[in-house]
């Protein structure tokens, strides 16, 4: 009835531009659409929507105290440099502009203060990493804000469109165990025992 419902299990971001072209390479370009730029903040049992593109909606909801919304713009204003040289898909290479001694929550802390991090950086490391601020880099935290600060798509059909796509392209063979992997300019070769041959 016009609602798009993914039934994929993740979501997306135009950040992830490696994943976007993979999905041109398997021709579903054209299968890419916006996805909702709404998000829900859950707070003392209440779910508040914030429009992520529209300023207005980040200042005027009621999920956040002012005082958090001046104290995360102003952190953001000091590590925005810092962003903006990471590369989300090559964290290792971006090692050195933050330190790993600390965890993410405790970076969070320092300059966006306890609500932000209580209510928007946990949720969006448990999203992005699979575990809370506690548990990983600031590296990895930011790698994931850079990602999903950019505008959402989709697939329609789902993300799960995409890995059947290319297992569809491939030639799978049970009851193989694979010995090598080579990979070259043309592809990859895989080098297998099946119990018969090699």
């Amino acid at each position: 009835q016009g609602y798009t419902i993914d039934s994929g299990p993740d979501a997306l971001s135009t950040g992830y531009k490696n994943y976007l072209a993979l999905v041109n390479d398997l021709g579903l370009g054209a299968s890419v659409v916006p996805s909702s730029t709404v998000a829900g903040v859950v707070r003392n049992g209440r779910v508040y929507d914030i429009d992520t593109q529209n300023a207005l909606s980040m200042i005027t909801t009621g999920a956040l105290s002012w005082r958090a919304k001046f104290k995360f713009l102003l952190g953001y204003l000091r590590i925005a440099n810092i962003i903006k040289c990471i590369d989300n898909f090559a964290l290792v290479e971006s090692a050195r502009l933050v330190s790993a001694d600390t965890p993410a929550q405790q970076f969070s802390e320092k300059y966006f203060g306890r609500e932000i991090t209580d209510y928007l950086i946990d949720p969006l490391t448990r999203l992005v990493a699979g575990s809370g601020a506690r548990q990983i880099t600031p590296l990895s935290f930011l790698g994931g804000f850079k990602a999903w600060s950019m505008p959402l798509v989709n697939v329609l059909g789902g993300l799960d469109v995409v890995p059947k796509k290319i297992a569809s392209q491939l030639n799978i063979i049970y009851n193989a165990d694979v010995t090598q992997v080579h990979e070259s300019k043309s592809g990859v070769d895989i080098v297998y025992c099946d119990g018969e041959n090699e």
